[in-house]
């Protein structure tokens, strides 16, 4: 499956409201960077902690993964967890947590490019979803995909939405249990 999008792991599990977006934002104040990974502007968000706890809880709401880094012979008291974000993921996250952060941090998220995906316009006016799309339409124009892989990651985000893709024309229709 392409780039993470079918791993379960990966894929947000709860809906943040307005208050834990603030809060996951005063996270990423404190402790997150944001970086471009490749020249497509594969954008990477992450949160460093030694205590997973809060990794797991941004990983819930906004999907990634929650990393150990041991340095490969660290002590216990040494390792440190993160909380990577990449992609679109990260780009939706970024766009979510955009308002609540320092001029500084702002700028960091800017110099990065990982907001172009809103052509200028002002995340605040997105909900989850609208953000989701616009960043999925804008990889996959920056990307030359394969129609497999389109499939697949067009599969991964309806996942995201509790959905299932009608096989024939990738249309979402709901989940029936």
């Amino acid at each position: 499956m392409s780039r993470g999008y079918g791993k379960p792991g990966c894929r947000p599990t709860k809906v943040p409201n307005e208050i834990d977006i603030a809060w996951a934002a005063g996270v990423y104040e404190g402790e997150g960077n944001v970086a471009n990974t490749n020249e497509y502007a594969c954008s990477r968000i992450m949160v460093s902690q030694k205590d997973p706890e809060i990794l797991f809880r941004l990983r819930d709401w906004f999907g990634g993964s929650v990393l150990r880094n041991n340095g490969g012979k660290a002590k216990p008291e040494e390792i440190i967890h993160k909380w990577v974000a990449c992609g679109d993921r990260g780009r939706v996250f970024a766009a979510l947590i955009y308002r609540f952060m320092s001029s500084r941090r702002r700028s960091q998220i800017d110099s990065t490019r990982i907001l172009d995906f809103l052509e200028g316009k002002n995340p605040g006016e997105f909900s989850m979803s609208e953000l989701q799309k616009a960043a999925f339409d804008f990889t996959e124009k920056r990307l030359s995909k394969t129609p497999r892989a389109v499939q697949s990651r067009e599969q991964g985000w309806a996942k995201d939405r509790g959905q299932v893709l009608n096989p024939v024309s990738y249309a979402p229709h709901e989940r029936v249990m």
